[in-house]
């Protein structure tokens, strides 16, 4: 916006105003021409020659003044054009009746004008290629500056340092609290080439392999971060690892009970009556177990591979639970402990296969003996809500401690407490997958010394989805 100026026209400035005094002064001439011709008794030639002369000095002032006039206007334009180009109106051009010089500079300031909008396009359209791409990667990317301040992040790396991708650009976030990642980016600036480090993050406790390059040759610059994501990859290392020692261990014990035995045997037990059969009998014992842990590690192995069957069947779940529940009620009583099953009448078909329903029955059934004492009670029942079936198996035995509750459907997993411990540890995780191949949940409630109810559900079969079991076809 223009200022104004006190006393004096706002179109009216200084240069205008001088134009304005020399005007005068033609005029002023030719009056004076005309006056000194007559005064002096001048002939009219003389006369009109005066004052024609001083018309022509008064024209050509005038034509002058015009000229820088619109010069002058055609500079504003020009410098404003200029302001507004600075203030990010790319679009601005300069429209001008001019000609000449004046006319040259405006079509120059347009040209320039349209060539920075294409440029600036053209910036924009890379800018956009490079910000799709840096969020689409699934490695973190960072730039720190001078000071260890974050300048940028893509998403990948906002998830990394626990950073909402949403906040404010202008929010300092600083590498100082990640020690390792401070000591990569410095090592990087000292030794001027990229630098490579497998490190753990403060926020999350990510693994990540991180790789520093720096952004300019003078020592001390920005440095540009690649950060990719080894978290997964070390966890399941780390359970490969845990599950070679933890197979290694169950295999150990009866392996080496039955050689224990067959050296005893071999020694001279065979001869005894008092110990030979009984030996026998542990070393079948044992070759069962490693069995059903071989076993029960196969069907592990397909249900998480896929490559089990899994074809989904209209299952009589009812059946399924009163006749699995029959055979547990008379194992319980041996062992002194009490065991219900109640089913109702009307409960619906669900979708899963049969011998895969015996086989979670049995498991959870095997599991709450393991943990229920002697006089203690177990529950097994069903029932319908909408469009699912619930299973719940209930004990009243030792409960599982808080810290194993996240951990009680992984392999392997055994709460050392139960009253039998010659399991594989690996039911609970066969009745998981089981339970989740047929789209079912299953879960836990527990509290320790008061028992524990595992659950699952598992959808309602309807007839036009899935067929039922035994049906001619």
């Amino acid at each position: 916006m223009r200022k104004r100026t006190t006393g004096m026209s706002p179109r009216l400035s200084s240069r205008g105003l001088l134009w304005c005094i020399v005007f005068a002064c033609g005029l002023l001439l030719l009056a004076w021409v005309g006056v000194a011709g007559f005064q002096s008794g001048a002939g009219p030639v003389h006369v009109a020659l005066g004052i024609a002369g001083g018309a022509a000095v008064a024209a050509s002032v005038i034509v002058i003044w015009l000229s820088v006039q619109r010069s002058s206007r055609s500079i504003r334009k020009v410098t404003e054009g200029i302001g507004r180009i600075e203030a990010g109106d790319l679009d601005h051009r300069i429209r001008t009746n001019a000609t000449g010089e004046t006319s040259d500079l405006v079509l120059a300031f347009n040209r320039m004008a349209t060539s920075l909008t294409s440029m600036m396009g053209d910036l924009s359209g890379e800018r956009n290629k490079l910000s799709a791409v840096m969020e689409t990667m699934s490695d973190g990317v960072i730039v720190v500056d001078s000071s260890g301040d974050v300048e940028l992040l893509n998403g990948a790396a906002a998830t990394l340092f626990g950073v909402d991708p949403g906040v404010d650009p202008e929010t300092p976030l600083s590498v100082g609290h990640d020690h390792e990642l401070r000591q990569l980016v410095a090592a990087c600036r000292v030794a001027g080439e990229p630098q490579y480090a497998e490190i753990i993050l403060t926020a999350g406790r990510r693994t990540v392999s991180a790789v520093a390059t720096p952004l300019e040759e003078q020592p001390g610059g920005a440095v540009l971060v690649t950060l990719h994501d080894l978290t997964e990859l070390r966890q399941v290392e780390t359970s490969r690892r845990e599950f070679v020692s933890n197979v290694s261990h169950e295999l150990r014990t009866p392996l080496s009970s039955i050689k224990a035995m067959a050296e005893t045997l071999e020694d001279g037990g065979l001869d005894d009556s008092s110990i030979n059969v009984d030996f026998v009998k542990r070393i079948h014992i044992e070759a069962d177990r490693m069995t059903t842990l071989v076993n029960d590690l196969l069907e592990l192995t397909s249900l998480q591979s896929g490559q089990a069957d899994m074809k989904p069947e209209q299952v009589d779940i009812a059946s399924v639970i009163r006749e699995e529940g029959s055979r547990y009620v008379q194992v319980a009583r041996g062992l002194g402990i009490e065991a219900n099953v109640a089913v109702p009448e009307d409960l619906p078909r669900v979708v899963a296969q049969e011998d895969r329903m015996r086989q979670v029955v049995r498991n959870l059934l095997d599991n709450a003996l393991k943990f229920t004492p002697e006089n203690g009670r177990i529950d097994l029942s069903a029932s319908a809500d909408d469009d699912v079936v619930e299973v719940r198996v209930s004990d009243n035995g030792l409960g599982i401690p808080p810290e194993s509750l996240p951990h009680i459907f992984e392999r392997f997993y055994k709460v050392e407490r139960s009253r039998r411990n010659e399991g594989s540890g690996l039911g609970l995780a066969i009745v998981k997958n089981i339970v989740q191949a047929y789209g079912g949940e299953v879960s836990v409630e527990s509290r320790e010394g008061e028992g524990s109810t595992f659950s699952l559900t598992l959808m309602v079969a309807e007839t036009a989805d899935v067929p039922v079991v035994g049906a001619p076809v």
